[in-house]
């Protein structure tokens, strides 16, 4: 490169510095256009993927192999804007294979964290897109994978940031229908035949309302616990991800109003006592 730039002024009748700076611009630019080339070769694969678990699949992908380009890319051009000036990249290379070895002594966790994170990716065990909760303590949706951490952010926005090979522990709501069980009190007016009763009522609401929502309709599971003035059902339903939260809460609120609806909740919480005869 360096004789291509004293080549080319000395034809020009420029100075030779001011050559190689051109050459320079040059490779940056193409460096730039590459990277964006890359990116958008990418997006336009994302984009024709009919499946959310490919699309997904390809968004993680996307981030990963991005952040290797770019190494490359900028490497390669470290390289070229290096021998545009007459530095020999082979010496600076053997170089830094010797210095190498030492820095890999102290770099163990930088390659598990590595190795980990593309473990990761080749099991498919999590995607960009994914909801998921790591360690049993950070849950939240899976907004980028890099080459050596999981960013999640939260469901209030914060954004953690964890080591991939500190990610032992992976539950992944994504993967499948989810179960959506409520638990709610009934007083004792109501009896047991009633609430089943309910339940079915609430099944046909939702049904008509929001069938799409749910893989499973809601259904009786069974009495859990009893108190002094209500005892606890549990009804269960089964739904995707996306309606994981909202489903739960519809079926609270349908419940209570066909409760309410029936009056169980106009007696009076403690039984009167009859009057004792004097």
């Amino acid at each position: 490169m360096q004789n291509l730039a004293k080549t080319v002024a000395a034809s020009l009748g420029l100075p030779s510095f001011l050559i190689q700076m051109v050459l320079v611009v040059v490779v940056l630019i193409l460096a730039l256009f590459l990277l964006k080339g890359i990116d958008r070769l990418i997006d336009r694969m994302s984009a024709r993927r009919p499946v959310l678990g490919e699309v997904q699949r390809v968004r993680t992908y996307h981030s990963l192999i991005v952040n290797v380009v770019r190494v490359v890319v900028w490497f390669f051009a470290l390289s070229a804007i290096l021998s545009i000036f007459g530095i020999n990249t082979a010496s600076l290379l053997t170089a830094a294979g010797i210095g190498g070895i030492a820095v890999a002594l102290g770099a163990q966790r930088v390659v598990s964290d590595i190795i980990s994170g593309a473990l990761l990716l080749f099991d498919n065990t999590i995607n960009v897109g994914d909801y998921v909760t790591l360690q049993n303590t950070i849950t939240g949706e899976v907004k980028e994978l890099r080459l050596r951490q999981v960013v999640v952010r939260g469901y209030t926005g914060m954004l953690y940031i964890i080591p991939n090979a500190e990610v032992k522990v992976i539950a992944n709501y994504g993967h499948g229908p989810l179960q959506a069980d409520i638990s709610i009190d009934i007083p004792y007016g109501i009896s047991i035949e009633q609430a089943k009763g309910l339940v079915q009522d609430m099944a046909v609401r939702l049904e008509a309302e929001a069938g799409d929502h749910f893989v499973r309709l809601p259904y009786w599971i069974g009495v859990d616990a009893m108190h002094p003035f209500s005892y606890t059902v549990t009804i269960g339903a089964q739904t995707q991800m996306d309606d994981f939260f909202t489903a739960p809460r519809r079926m609270r609120e349908i419940m209570i109003e066909e409760l309410q609806a029936i009056g169980a909740y106009d007696a009076p919480l403690v039984p009167e006592r009859p009057e004792q005869p004097e």
